[in-house]
This record gives structure tokens, C-alpha cells and sequence, in this order.
């Protein structure tokens, strides 16, 4: 077995052993796409929607975390709420 070292902001203290599975390869990019001015509605449609998904998402798993674990682990939640209400 191959071993690599994953590095990151941790969230809590510790280390973690474990396999993990990379479904393909993932570059992150910059790039800069110039939309037509007629296009710009739809995307920002397709912006809201997405956000409200994921909103949703995340209202889901705090309720879902709070009830197995209590509400001292749920409100780590909040703050990723409020990212991405910013």
C-alpha cells in the first residue's frame, strides 16, 4: 500500500490513520470565463438555487448532528451557515 500525507487546516486535535478513496483527480483553477450580458440572469438563478440546496444541506446536518450528539458539536454548522450567507 502506498502511504501520502494530506495536509490541511485541522479542526480538531490529532492525527487520523485511515484508506481513502479518490474518485479522479482534482486541479483547482482560476479561471476566468467572460459571460454575454443575456446569460447573466440565468447564472445568478443558478447561483441562488445552488445556495439554497446547500443551505438546506447544512440546516439538515446540524439537526441531524445535534440530535445524535447534542448541541455543543451542531454549532460548528452556524459558522459554515454564515459563510455562506456572506
Amino acid at each position: 500500500m502506498k502511504y501520502f500525507r494530506l495536509r490541511g487546516t485541522g479542526v480538531s486535535p490529532g492525527i487520523a490513520v485511515g484508506e481513502i478513496f479518490l474518485k479522479e483527480r482534482v486541479f483547482f483553477t482560476t479561471r476566468k470565463e467572460i459571460l454575454p450580458k443575456n446569460q447573466i440572469p440565468g447564472e445568478m438563478k443558478r447561483l441562488k438555487a445552488a445556495i439554497g440546496r446547500t443551505g438546506a444541506q447544512l440546516f439538515s446536518l446540524k439537526e441531524e448532528i445535534r440530535e445524535k450528539i447534542g448541541d455543543e458539536h451542531a454549532f460548528i454548522f452556524d459558522a459554515h451557515i454564515m459563510i455562506l450567507e456572506d
